[in-house]
């Protein structure tokens, strides 16, 4: 009689059951993937609000100076300059260095003497790739202004220079950046670079 009362007590789940149980499953997804899409897009927004900073850093640095080296060299030919650029899907802001005359980085073969590197000129973090943006962005850059090109490009491993002169014009990297959350192809945020050397962050 007891075995006869335990089999007719052990039904397992009922369709109500299990379709609660499904519910909630598909509730705790929806949410999860709803939370890293909104921390993918805040992370977008903090990578633009970063180019904002550096870039007005290194504007109020530019404006009425001489570049000087880490070590307090003073250079009147060479002018600071900030490079954006990936690297295998990420993206980084690095220091350097450009010819104030034609506006081209310095490099192995254009460095003054005594001078091996980048590094023995300017301070970049991440062992010299510079300031790390997010993961999960990427980056087009469009020049309004341009006649040779229609449309936003994308930032690739060569990079996209950005100089200002002595003045605080922009004479290298100005116009708009658009900002995209990597997982759905979303903008998420512009930085826009005026010749006149204002910055604009939407």
């Amino acid at each position: 009689m007891t075995n006869k009362t335990n089999r007719l007590n052990d039904k397992g789940y009922t369709l109500i059951e299990m379709i609660i149980v499904m519910a909630i499953v598909v509730v705790l997804t929806g949410a999860s993937m709803l939370t890293v899409s909104i921390m993918h897009a805040a992370k977008a927004k903090e990578a633009a609000s970063t180019m904002e900073n550096d870039t007005s850093d290194l504007h109020i640095k530019a404006k009425g100076q001489n570049f000087v080296d880490k070590n307090g060299t003073v250079y009147k030919e060479y002018a600071y300059a900030l490079k954006l650029y990936d690297n295998n899907g990420h993206y980084y802001l690095q220091n350097t260095v450009v010819d104030r005359q034609t506006k081209t980085e310095l490099d192995s073969s254009t460095f003054p003497t005594g001078v091996s590197s980048l590094g023995d000129m300017v301070e970049n973090s991440h062992n010299g790739l510079g300031t790390s943006l997010s993961a999960y962005v990427y980056v087009k850059y469009e020049d309004p202004t341009s006649t040779t090109t229609s449309g936003a490009i994308d930032i690739d491993s060569t990079g996209k220079l950005i100089v200002f002169d002595k003045n605080g014009a922009c004479v290298s990297g100005h116009g708009r950046y658009d900002f995209y959350k990597k997982s759905s192809d979303t903008l998420v945020a512009s930085l826009t670079i005026n010749k006149n050397g204002s910055i604009q962050l939407k």
